[in-house]
């Protein structure tokens, strides 16, 4: 937000004052400045001229040759505006050749295809005076050869305040508030605001009715006759240029005047384009359309507040989104001559809200959600009925006030404890400077009980700003400077806290998969991106759709980390040869009403050039049994299946169609892995074997054993055993590896690893498996151990496997 140093002289007297240094203890004491701009300064030698003629460009047909005359000599220049012919006959800003622009650009005498030019006609972002770049700079007003920081009021200094050090104070949305608190800053007095003009007591009011006090606790009209629409004097229109504003005509600039020196919004409708029952506060019904003053349609959310004009038979069509902007229907063009003027406070909730979910941010709404002051809607009316009076000739008030008010918040009074302050604190603070302060920040303060004081919150801080005790003693520690706290080591004991449980587990991971694996992590946002689900073929049901999506590439929640994954894939394929990431984050999986199960996940994917599908294959089954022992879930819980026909398969389209398994615990499905289905894969254009998975993190650690337990080491000796079967070249190793588990079963099994597999040449393919068997009582006898290798045997035969001999 821009603050303009003249702007603030309005409120208070600033001479004398440095704005640098009070922009240094506004920083300090307030809120951060971003930046302080010195308007004006560098372009002390810009002089009007007149534009006496303008022809084409002899090479150019964008170019122009333009005569100008600054009262005693004249010049010929290149012009490339596309408004140049409308400065003939006015006044133009003229930067002569020798002149450094604000931006660092020094005009020279140039040959601009083959025309020499004698400096340049500037536009007002050349000039560093607003963002207008679309022309140059015309004037009615001035002398020719008038110095342009003399002729017009453009000299000034702009603090650029960062909005969101000052969401929490709704006070500070304007240039009144912001002299409040330079007032209590530099000791100087604030200048009362203006006296209201009279206004008539007869006559027919504007009608309003409110539907709800709720969501409107007050509303005012005022109609305004004899207004004649036309440019603003230069005084408003460089006021509004200073804090980025675009003048527009003298009633809109004036409604944007107020918002920006009060804070409060406030609208001007023309009165003419209103039906005879006046204005009609309601919510917006089911699919109501709408089309707002920057001329798009826009379907309003059911309940929105919507600010309407009733006929005579009650119909009440809308003319404003309450809060947030005009409608098109109702704006002030020059045909306007009677205007009828809206001051109102809405609900702080409503407004966001409205504004959220029809992505349409505004100035209006960005204040009006932050809970206005009701009683600062009065003084905007006032204070624009004075200023339209005094600046459109001929316009008069016609109207009665209409003020439709709920019950005013009682005022709101606090007790503030001394010897509060000097513990929340650190220091001793004087009675005497705890009120000076808070006096000088419009709260009202008189002696309580022994050691306290009374405190009056003034209605614009008492909104949601200034509620408890601890709020009076920060407005008391800022105004002292923090800085100026003598800082002291803390005397208590300290001790880094207990991380949860679940930060716990999820380091555990982390480290098999950083450290033991040198994988590295990403961080993606927790949504879907609807292009890319569409690359992939996947189905767009079933997730949670946002209302009020930042973008086409985030207006869902994700159901999977795998697409987020496949993407940081695909961008990295360009660069390296070798892939291994991995995500630990939350998904979102509607299922029936109420609010989505929401598991945390984590996803692997590995992508390495020089190597095979096989590869990628063992490398990503490597990962998973090593992020599955890492959650101590039990082995024997864990299962490998081919996904069936209606199971995760048909959802998940990156899914290869024979090499994929769906990991389950009991009967519980726990996610997946897979080769990077080869039409997923032309989908992202990744021309070398993927391979992902995807694991229900929660559903892991809820079958933990727990705490890891102390274990003596071994006694007795293990006894290794190395075995390798032929089998069809369709089963799936982790099948083979779970009939010897079932096969095993009694026996004291305590590793089981996969050591290599390898085509045979009748078409079928040899496994071979680690095994260790041990006792903790004593040694195994080799009759024991061939007993075992039976039963292990016997449980592959059933899947079709051999031992190789």
């Amino acid at each position: 937000m821009r603050i303009s140093w003249n702007w603030l002289s309005r409120h208070l007297d600033t001479d004398g004052l440095d704005p640098h240094e009070v922009g240094r203890l506004f920083t300090l004491k307030v809120a951060e400045l971003d930046g302080i701009h010195e308007l004006g300064k560098g372009i002390e030698r810009v002089t009007l001229v007149r534009v006496l003629e303008v022809d084409k460009h002899p090479s150019s047909d964008k170019l122009s040759l333009v005569r100008i005359s600054d009262g005693a000599s004249e010049q010929r220049l290149v012009c490339g505006a596309p408004n140049a012919k409308d400065a003939v006959g006015r006044l133009a800003a003229w930067v002569p050749p020798g002149t450094t622009l604000p931006d660092g650009t020094r005009i020279e005498v140039a040959a601009v295809r083959g025309v020499e030019s004698a400096g340049m006609l500037a536009s007002e972002a050349e000039l560093g005076l607003s963002e207008e770049h679309g022309g140059i700079l015309i004037l009615d007003e001035g002398t020719p050869g008038q110095a342009l920081v003399d002729a017009l009021p453009v000299r000034d200094v702009v603090f650029e305040v960062d909005n969101k050090a000052i969401t929490h104070r709704p006070d500070l949305w304007g240039h009144r508030g912001i002299a409040r608190e330079v007032a209590s800053l530099t000791g100087r007095p604030l200048r009362p605001e203006s006296a209201p003009l009279p206004i008539p007591s007869n006559g027919e009011r504007v009608p309003v009715r409110v539907e709800s006090a709720e969501l409107c606790p007050r509303y005012l009209a005022l109609r305004f006759d004899g207004v004649t629409v036309g440019p603003s004097p230069a005084w408003l229109a460089w006021a509004l240029r200073a804090v980025g504003q675009r003048p527009r005509s003298n009633v809109v600039d004036l409604t944007n005047f107020v918002m920006l020196d009060l804070g409060n919004p406030i609208h001007a409708f023309d009165s003419g384009k209103l039906d005879a029952g006046g204005i009609v506060v309601r919510s917006a019904g089911p699919q109501e359309a709408f089309r707002t003053l920057d001329g798009q349609d826009r379907v309003l959310p059911e309940g929105a507040v919507v600010i309407a004009t009733a006929d005579a038979a009650g119909a009440a069509r809308a003319v404003a989104i309450a809060g947030v902007m005009g409608g098109e229907n109702s704006e002030i063009g020059e045909e306007t001559t009677s205007v009828v003027l809206e001051a109102a406070n809405f609900s702080a909730d409503s407004v966001r809200k409205t504004s959220s979910r029809l992505g349409l941010r505004t100035d209006a709404s960005a204040r009006f959600e932050k809970a206005l002051d009701p009683h600062l809607a009065a003084s905007a009316a006032h204070l624009f009925a004075r200023l339209l009076v005094e600046t459109v000739p001929g316009a008069r008030i016609s109207s009665p006030l209409t003020d439709v008010c709920a019950p005013l918040p009682a005022p709101l009074t606090l007790t503030l404890r001394l010897s509060a302050v000097s513990e929340r604190l650190g220091l001793e603070m004087p009675k005497a400077r705890v009120e000076t302060f808070l006096r000088g920040l419009g709260f009202g303060v008189r002696d309580g009980a022994p050691g306290t004081l009374t405190v009056d919150v003034p209605s614009w801080r008492a909104t949601r700003d200034v509620r408890i005790e601890e709020d009076l003693i920060e407005e008391v520690g800022r105004l002292h400077g923090y800085s100026e706290i003598p800082p002291v080591a803390a005397q208590v004991l300290m001790s880094a806290p207990r991380l949860p449980v679940e930060k716990l587990q999820e380091r555990r991971v982390r480290r098999v998969l950083s450290l033991g694996a040198a994988m590295s992590e990403t961080v993606s946002y927790a949504f879907d991106s609807k292009p890319l689900l569409e690359r992939l073929g996947a189905d767009l049901g079933g997730r949670v759709e946002l209302q009020n999506s930042l973008s086409s590439e985030q207006d869902r929640l994700r159901c999977w980390l795998a697409p987020n994954l496949l993407t940081h894939a695909e961008r990295n394929a360009r660069q390296t040869d070798r892939i291994r990431m991995y995500e630990i984050g939350r998904v979102f999986d509607p299922r029936g009403e109420g609010l989505p199960h929401q598991p945390r996940m984590v996803g692997a994917v590995v992508s390495e050039k020089t190597d095979g599908p096989e590869a990628q294959w063992r490398t990503l089954r490597g990962l998973v049994d090593a992020v599955i022992a890492a959650t101590r879930a039990r082995p024997d819980r864990i299962t490998f299946k081919r996904p069936e026909a209606g199971a995760v398969g048909l959802r998940a389209t990156w899914l290869h169609p024979s090499r994929s398994l769906e990991v389950f615990v009991g009967d519980a499905h726990a996610g997946y892995l897979t080769l990077l289905h080869p039409a997923a894969a032309r989908a992202l254009d990744l021309r070398r074997p993927t391979a992902l998975a995807e694991l229900d993190l929660d559903l892991l650690l809820a079958e933990g054993e727990g705490a890891t337990r102390y274990t003596p080491l071994a006694r007795f000796p293990a006894v290794p055993f190395d075995v390798a079967f032929e089998v069809p070249v369709a089963l799936p190793t982790a099948a083979v590896a779970d009939a010897i588990r079932r096969g095993a079963a009694g026996a004291p099994l305590r590793e089981l690893s996969w050591m290599s597999s390898f085509p045979l040449p009748n078409g079928t393919r040899s496994d071979a498996y680690h095994l260790v068997f041990r006792l903790d009582d004593r040694s195994l006898t080799s009759d024991e151990v061939a007993g075992f290798t039976k039963g292990i045997v016997a449980a592959v035969a059933e899947l079709g496997g051999v031992l190789r001999s």
